[in-house]
């Protein structure tokens, strides 16, 4: 082990931080070594000292004091002078999530002595919480700053991203360890909230339902006004497209079920195109992932030239391909 690592493991930082009576000092510690040797360090003691400053920013919320705040602050600004570019966004994005909660939770306990009120302890709250559906949550979290800290609660909103849209292997919000109840961190470091990811999925499948209600909106009026032959073509289009929504939502709701990873589609197209007609048949037999695949026009064309070649009199074949 090199002396500058052992020195620094000497100063037992980390385990300071979580002491309220030390985070302060640990802070300034950290401020120094960051603006004074940071740059000189070994990369593996530089990687140390960069996870001890986030681990500081995270702990900001627990501390009561404005010394705690102005330890902070002065670390960030360490940070901000002699981190590289990418890690210094990822220490900025932490304090400013932190400082968003230490001043809701600050607001929470000043609430708590101006009314005079009792209030149930947090992880009372949140057990609480546990069993209220969506809405009801979202609606607790509009009371008062206390019922909000606890109503978002990042294991109260993995849990309801679960019930509404199970685990996704293949959301990069979700691929994720857990640092605390509060909060999780991706592959890259990233601090991520599971409330977020509810709300870009929720988000995402609104607008996926809004536009199959929109289509179904355009096809009532295609009724109305198109003369017959088109109206007939317009219904048959239209028909063609749910029954491939409803298959393409199917596939993804099994591979969500079996926790498999799939192909992507282009790459199972290509795949597929080295199959005969009997097996090509055939491997749409497997999943409904597969099926989509295997159902693609442009590999039934090649089929059908293999089988029958070009034939410019076939109306089947006088088409326009999407």
């Amino acid at each position: 082990m090199s002396k500058p690592l052992e020195r620094y493991q000497k100063l037992v930082l980390k385990e300071s931080l979580p002491k309220i009576h030390r985070y302060p000092f640990a802070c300034r510690e950290l401020s120094l070594i960051l603006r004074g040797a940071y740059k000189k360090f070994p990369k593996n003691l530089q990687s140390l000292i960069f996870q001890d400053t986030l681990t500081a920013f995270r702990l900001l919320p627990e501390m009561q004091t404005r010394n705690a705040v102005l330890a902070a602050h002065l670390l960030l600004q360490s940070g901000e002078a002699a981190l590289p570019k990418q890690k210094k966004n990822l220490a900025v994005a932490e304090y400013k999530n932190a400082m968003v909660a230490h001043k809701r939770r600050t607001k929470a306990r000043q609430e708590e002595k101006v009314s005079g009120s009792t209030q149930l302890p947090q992880d009372v709250l949140v057990h609480i919480f546990g069993f209220l559906d969506m809405q009801s949550l979202a609606s607790v979290g509009l009371v008062c700053w206390s019922w909000n800290i606890a109503a978002s609660d990042n294991h109260l909103w993995e849990t309801q991203y679960a019930t509404f849209f199970g685990k996704s292997e293949d959301d990069k919000l979700i691929k994720a360890r857990k640092l605390s109840g509060r909060r999780v961190e991706d592959e890259e470091g990233y601090t991520l909230f599971w409330k977020e990811a509810f709300k870009r999925a929720y988000l995402a499948r609104m607008q996926t339902r809004n536009a199959v209600l929109a289509a179904h909106l355009l096809l009532q009026s295609a009724e109305a006004a198109l003369p017959k032959q088109k109206k007939n073509l317009a219904v048959a289009e239209y028909k063609n497209a749910m029954v491939a929504h409803k298959r393409r939502t199917k596939a993804r709701q099994e591979e969500k079920v079996s926790g498999s990873t799939q192909l992507p589609q282009d790459v199972l197209v290509h795949i597929f195109g080295f199959l005969d007609m009997q097996s090509l048949a055939s491997v749409g037999l497997v999943c409904w992932s597969w099926n989509i695949a295997a159902s693609d026009n442009h590999l039934w064309e090649t089929q059908y030239a293999t089988f029958f070649g070009k034939s410019e009199d076939d109306k089947l074949i006088k088409a326009r391909t999407k």
